[in-house]
């Protein structure tokens, strides 16, 4: 069934195509296909450049019925904030509506069952909105495929122009990336929210041979993470705050040990730096403790005390306002964490 729904969509496919899609080898999909024309489906095998497995004389099968995880899987929409950033809120629910109306009752039940019980949200929890305005443009052009005119800004520079050939739509989380080549080159990424200005234009894109969006998309990320700077550290908490090491944006705990003699929880945690672990152990405060590696503590101690100082001289000089008098402010804590993030460089 799957061959013949393959074959019917998109008319014809090499048995290497099919076995990719299926995860078989080209001999089973060859012995499906002997299979197929013994039971009395018109399949034909065209060789040479361009050739390939197709259905004869337009034939097509009625699909009979779809399984519950199928049907469940049809119906566990995508994010509402990705459809409203492409425009497409209301026709899903159209879409939604017309499938459910299209489905026998045992079905129906089966799709409006998951619908009521697994909700898919993009949103993190620390996520900021991003601006998606060159959104509905690189839509239109990837649709159309034709090349679109950007004003990128990176790192602060003005913006640079660059003529694209969009290949696709991203959304991690809940920011937007446009994947694209630049005159036919290497596919590179475009963090949406960084496209100041997007112009349409009439020149055709040229999509590169045998490339997927999704496969480009797991090994750019891949790439990204493992260039990703790194620093381990062993910590120490309270039970009762284990939670915040785990909500922190920048910690990934990679190792739990069992509660030690004092009840606390000892955590071989991963940072991108060594201020991002300072900040987490300053953060704790007195319900967690960097131990490893070495002289780690004594920088948390040090940062730690020139906080305490600078917010005793501003109490002071409070006090000094309330009485009248001036009051010494001391250098901010930012500047200390810095001053002592470049000392132990």
């Amino acid at each position: 069934m799957s061959i013949l729904l393959l074959l019917q969509t998109y008319g014809k496919l090499t048995a290497a195509e099919l076995a990719e899609r299926l995860e078989v080898s080209e001999r089973t999909i060859h012995r499906d296909m002997e299979a197929l024309s013994a039971a009395g489906v018109p399949v034909a095998a065209d060789r040479g450049t361009g050739g390939g497995w197709r259905l004869m004389d337009d034939y097509r099968t009625d699909l009979t019925g779809l399984h519950e995880a199928e049907i469940a899987s049809l119906f566990l929409a995508a994010p509402d904030k990705a459809l409203g950033d492409l425009g497409w809120r209301r026709a899903s629910e159209g879409a939604i509506i017309k499938l459910l109306a299209a489905l026998p009752g045992v079905g129906r039940r089966t799709a409006e069952f998951v619908r009521e019980r697994i909700y898919l949200d993009s949103n993190g929890w620390k996520e900021s909105e991003e601006k998606v305005d060159a959104l509905p443009a690189l839509l239109e052009a990837i649709l159309q495929e034709n090349k679109v005119l950007i004003a990128y800004e990176k790192g602060g520079d003005a913006p640079a122009e660059r003529l694209v050939a969009p290949l696709g739509l991203v959304m991690k989380g809940t920011v937007w990336y446009l994947i694209g080549s630049v005159d036919d080159g290497e596919p590179r990424t475009y963090r949406i929210s960084r496209i100041v200005r997007c112009e349409p234009t009439e020149e055709r894109a040229v999509r590169p041979a045998n490339f997927r969006l999704s496969d480009y998309w797991e090994a750019s990320t891949e790439r990204f993470v493992a260039r990703l700077p790194r620093f381990e550290a062993t910590l120490r908490v309270d039970p009762e705050y284990e939670y915040f090491v785990r909500m922190w944006k920048y910690a990934t705990v990679l190792e739990r040990k069992s509660e030690d003699a004092e009840g606390w929880i000892e955590c071989r945690v991963r940072f991108q730096t060594e201020e991002e672990a300072c900040r987490l152990a300053l953060a704790l405060g007195a319900h967690g403790e960097l131990t490893e590696p070495p002289g780690l503590r004594g920088r948390v101690a040090r940062v730690a005390a020139d906080t305490a100082e600078w917010y005793a001289r501003r109490s002071n000089a409070d006090e000094g306002r309330e009485s009248g008098g001036g009051g010494a402010i001391g250098v901010s804590p930012r500047r200390l964490v810095g001053a002592d993030a470049e000392a132990s460089r």
